[in-house]
């Protein structure tokens, strides 16, 4: 069984936060996007900061992966990961409009990492779409 994990980035001021996805509906506002927090202690909830906006196009969820210095794996991360001896770079997602990687050119997309052979004790994540987008331009 794995881990279900989110992250988003906090709207007020661009902070990551990390626990449940939610969708939420203020009677006073219009609905949100939000991030239930964890508690680092028991991981349990922390109410008192509780429900915590964030922007909507920053949530990814994590893969249930780590790379090599045992950092998770999120959506929106980019990794440079070997495959079959050749170091390559991309940004992580989900996709279930792939069968292969052959069709769709992304290794993240269809396949996978494991049907690939991508040895994730060599990758590692460099940074990520929303804060590094430098690491990702002209790459696509």
């Amino acid at each position: 069984m794995r881990e279900i994990l989110f992250r988003g980035k906090r709207v007020e001021n661009g902070e990551w936060v990390y626990g449940y996805y939610a969708k939420y509906r203020n009677i006073f506002s219009e609905d949100y996007t939000a991030i239930l927090q964890f508690d680092k202690e028991d991981g349990g909830v922390v109410y008192s900061d509780g429900v915590t906006a964030v922007i909507p196009e920053t949530v990814g969820q994590y893969t249930g992966l780590t790379d090599k210095n045992g950092k998770k794996i999120f959506e929106g991360d980019i990794v440079f990961y070997d495959v079959f001896g050749c170091m390559r770079k991309r940004v992580v997602k989900f996709s279930t409009e792939c069968g292969s990687c052959g069709c769709c050119g992304d290794p993240f997309e269809g396949a996978g990492f494991m049907a690939l052979g991508v040895d994730l004790n060599v990758s590692e994540v460099i940074g990520n779409i929303y804060d590094n987008p430098e690491l990702w331009e002209g790459e696509q």
